[in-house]
């Protein structure tokens, strides 16, 4: 008798697990916001992530100004100009912002000591922009440093000096292609100096 009360019991907690298999207004509203709070978490990392790597590259161009400037000044050192194909014991070296497509920038010697990048100067080094980046000027960037003191020169393509085109310094934008708010410029003056807002 004991065992058949049992089995009724089990039996009716049985039918009311099955009746309430459905989900309560409280649940599904949880895991809604649950679900909105991840989400909006995942989109602000992403946001920020795209800043950061933007800051990198901002900060690697920084860089190879800064080092063709030092380069500039290394060039009395005996022996320097040879191995760089240098005519003479004055040289410059530079960095022309030029590519249309605004991906690549080009780090040179100015052989022919007109201050620009041209056919004929020597490439030291090509470096291409991570996709989603991109750079904007008004006009072609023409950074030059003259040695052996570092002399700065910034010049448009049309040989326009920076301080007269823009009253005090050149801008290159560096963007990002998928979000343009995202933006930071390099800010250049023909003292040599360089600075990022």
């Amino acid at each position: 008798m004991q065992i058949h009360k049992i089995k009724k019991k089990l039996k009716a907690i049985s039918y009311k697990l099955e009746a309430n298999k459905a989900f309560t207004l409280i649940e599904i509203l949880t895991i809604i916001t649950i679900i909105v709070l991840l989400s909006g978490g995942i989109f602000y990392n992403f946001k920020v992530s795209k800043k950061s790597v933007l800051e990198a590259v901002v900060k690697e161009v920084v860089f190879n100004i800064k080092k063709v400037e030092q380069m500039s000044k290394g060039t009395s050192q005996e022996g320097v100009n040879e191995a760089i194909d240098c005519p003479s014991e004055v040289c410059a070296f530079g960095v022309a912002f030029n590519d249309v497509t605004g991906k690549d920038y080009i780090v040179f010697v100015d052989k022919n000591y007109d201050r620009i990048y041209q056919v004929g100067d020597k490439i030291l080094e090509t470096i291409t922009l991570p996709n989603s980046i991109e750079y904007v000027t008004s006009d072609f960037i023409n950074v030059s440093y003259e040695s052996p003191y570092g002399t700065t020169h910034v010049y448009d393509s049309a040989l326009v000096d920076c301080d007269v085109l823009s009253g005090a310094v050149c801008s290159i934008e560096i963007r990002s292609t998928d979000d343009n708010a995202i933006s930071f410029d390099i800010k250049i003056n023909n003292s040599g100096l360089t600075y990022v807002e």
